[in-house]
């Protein structure tokens, strides 16, 4: 009997001790979690145990810190890049209205010669038209975060692609260039919203106008898929031609003041939202653009 007592006594004793050290384990990796979450420490969660629960637990932990490393990246990144936008629209919008108001100073002046003032009056129209561009791209933008989708419709995407290029001959002719065309003669149909798929095209005709160097093209192609591909020369290669799809992407550091960089971000925008997409690639100087749309069957 004073045998057994002392054997259970060992085992009570042994038990304790165990989960003493179970409790200092977890303690441990309590505080590791801690230093992590303040910023204090990058290192992982492990287990120096050989409990197949508290080290699993560590796994688990480790998943979660790893979660919560990448999301704080994406935060850092998503705010800079917010500030980044902020600061180039509020540029593009003060560039103009800092020229207009010039401008107008000049008109004001009694000694500024009438002749001139004809010319200060065309360019204070063309900065407003600038300015008024800008704005319309926000707010399209803008309407297309908060808009509910619409009821898709059958739309000639061959046709609407000629009306549009027809729109914009004078814009052509006017740079000097005629886009080589290769669509076809028949009507090729898309399942889609109408507005949406001019906008796309629209877009896509004034990116080649306002950033390409020439050699424009258009190619209408039907595959499992129809696909629009609209082909310019470009001044300098991109780095990444994906990023001219992000939220006020612009090339050119400087920011010209011509584009806010969401033209394209749209035109993706619009053609996910009716279950196509939109990618781009660059060969030999010419970044060609390619709008996926689905065809009706």
């Amino acid at each position: 009997m004073p045998g057994a007592v002392i054997v259970l006594a060992i085992a009570c004793a042994a038990l304790l001790l165990y989960i003493l050290l179970l409790l200092r384990e977890v303690r441990r990796i309590a505080d590791t979690v801690e230093s992590v979450v303040k910023g204090e420490t990058n290192a992982e969660v492990y287990a120096l145990t050989g409990n197949r629960q508290i080290r699993r637990l560590a796994v688990q932990i480790n998943r979660l810190l790893s979660r919560h490393r990448r999301e704080e990246r994406q935060s850092r990144a998503a705010n800079e890049a917010f500030k980044e936008s902020i600061a180039g629209i509020s540029h593009d919008l003060r560039t103009p209205l800092t020229s207009v108001s010039g401008y107008l100073q000049l008109l004001e002046n009694e000694k500024t010669p009438p002749e001139k003032k004809a010319g200060y009056l065309a360019v204070i129209e063309k900065r407003l038209a600038a300015l008024l561009a800008l704005l319309d791209e926000l707010f399209e933008y803008t309407r297309l975060e908060m808009e509910a989708p619409t009821e898709p419709q059958r739309v000639d995407v061959c046709g609407e692609l000629r009306e549009q290029l027809a729109m914009y001959y004078g814009e052509f002719a006017r740079v000097g260039a005629e886009p080589r065309i290769d669509i076809p003669e028949s009507g090729v149909y898309v399942w889609g919203d109408r507005q949406h798929i001019q906008r796309i095209l629209q877009n896509l005709i004034k990116n080649m106008l306002t950033h390409g160097t020439g050699d424009y093209a258009v190619e209408l192609v039907v595959g499992e898929a129809v696909e629009l591909r609209f082909s310019n020369g470009i001044l300098q290669e991109l780095d990444n031609p994906a990023r001219i799809f992000q939220r006020f992407y612009t090339g050119d550091k400087s920011r010209s003041g011509k584009t806010t960089g969401l033209g394209l971000s749209i035109v993706r925008q619009m053609a996910q939202g009716m279950g196509g997409d939109a990618t781009a690639w660059q060969a030999k100087g010419v970044l060609t653009i390619q709008v996926t749309l689905p065809e009706e069957k």
